[in-house]
């Protein structure tokens, strides 16, 4: 079973150089410890390119965590440590974002280009399907097959079939 990890999660402060040099929404993981002189190396997830489905914010943050944490992210770069700006903790095992501050939503809303944070950003996409499907079931689970309930819904969702998200 997977161990629950609290992960915190940054964005550019803004004005800095790291803002002008990634994709506005992006996330920005620290790897490491800082050096003495504040330096620390970073990477950071955007949203793709080709994205059938739009990522929240806190999956782009998962995959950063991920690929910071298996070394598997080209995209580093040296930054002083104030040119990053902490904004919240990703739960591993549940996939949500906790910030603690009502400035830290307004910062995040602003650097996702909204006047107001939408909390759907905060939870990954894994997240919401699981919860969707909590509630299909627990609203609709007689009249749901029995041989696989979660088999449709997952591999509709998972395999890039017509699905509640296809556009």
């Amino acid at each position: 079973m997977e161990e629950a990890l609290k992960i915190t999660v940054h964005i550019p402060a803004p004005g800095s150089a790291l803002a002008a040099a990634v994709a506005p929404g992006s996330v920005v993981m620290p790897i490491g410890n800082p050096r003495q002189d504040g330096v620390c190396a970073v990477c950071w997830e955007s949203r793709g390119f080709a994205e059938r489905v739009p990522s929240t914010f806190a999956d782009r943050a998962e995959r950063a965590y991920v690929r910071s944490r298996d070394h598997q992210n080209d995209l580093r770069k040296l930054v002083d440590g104030s040119d990053i700006r902490p904004i919240g903790r990703l739960d591993t095992l549940t996939g949500t974002i906790a910030l603690d501050w009502e400035q830290d939503a307004a910062a995040l809303a602003a650097w996702l280009g909204t006047a107001q944070l939408d909390a759907t950003e905060l939870s990954t996409t894994r997240r919401v399907v699981v919860q969707m499907y909590r509630e299909l079931v627990r609203d609709h689970g007689e009249l749901l097959p029995q041989a696989s309930k979660t088999g449709t819904l997952r591999g509709a969702v998972g395999r890039g079939r017509s699905g509640w998200h296809s556009a």
